[in-house]
């Protein structure tokens, strides 16, 4: 499922730029929280559900504009992979259940890589050393997030790891306002607030 994952979702980033992938990624956090209360009894807390749920949609609406919404093959590959993406979250949870998050990631990137590999057959020769560095670094640090939300999933279940990951894009929003200087929308504030407001109100339910 990763492996279709990542076809579909850098065949649709090869045409489509980013600011047009980036919503409809944001879309992931919502189908997640949807499939796991479908699939899991114990992630049907019915309140972190419904907060997590108005967070995600928050963030979904709040980045989409009327051009986002003219889709083509590209836009539509980047929804497969979204969707996908998701399933994905649903089945880790089970596969954690007898499996530690290190063990988990080792074993899917192992596969993912052979795979990729073997059906890309990439030539590492074009690359050269400042693209290798700059793909490890990246490498890095999506090992660092994908760890941290396989933990996540394992310790506090799928909805409320999807809610505080819902974060990353207020952060980023920040970021972008006190050190890029680009100018903010109001409706992406108020998504925000909202945000912030629900993961406060998921640590009293």
């Amino acid at each position: 499922m990763a492996y279709f994952s990542n076809r579909l979702f850098y065949f649709g980033l090869s045409g489509e730029k980013v600011c047009n992938v980036e919503p409809i990624s944001m879309l992931s956090p919502v189908i997640a929280v949807v499939l796991a209360a479908m699939v899991y009894p114990d992630e049907r807390n019915w309140k972190i559900f419904i907060i997590a749920l108005i967070g995600g949609l928050a963030l979904s609406l709040s980045r989409i504009e009327k051009h986002h919404l003219k889709f083509d093959k590209y836009s539509w590959a980047i929804l497969a992979a979204v969707f996908l993406s998701a399933f994905d979250s649903i089945f880790a949870k089970h596969l954690l259940e007898v499996l530690s998050p290190v063990a988990l990631y080792t074993i899917r990137c192992g596969i993912l890589s052979l795979l990729l590999v073997a059906t890309l057959k990439p030539n590492m020769k074009v690359f050269g050393k400042k693209r290798i560095l700059s793909i490890a670094g990246v490498s890095f640090v999506i090992t660092l997030e994908v760890f941290g939300y396989y933990q996540a999933i394992h310790s506090i279940g799928i909805v409320k790891t999807s809610l505080i990951f819902l974060l990353a894009p207020v952060l980023v929003l920040l970021a972008s306002r006190f050190y890029l200087k680009e100018k903010i929308k109001l409706k992406a504030v108020i998504a925000d607030i909202v945000i912030v407001l629900c993961i406060a109100a998921s640590i009293f339910v």
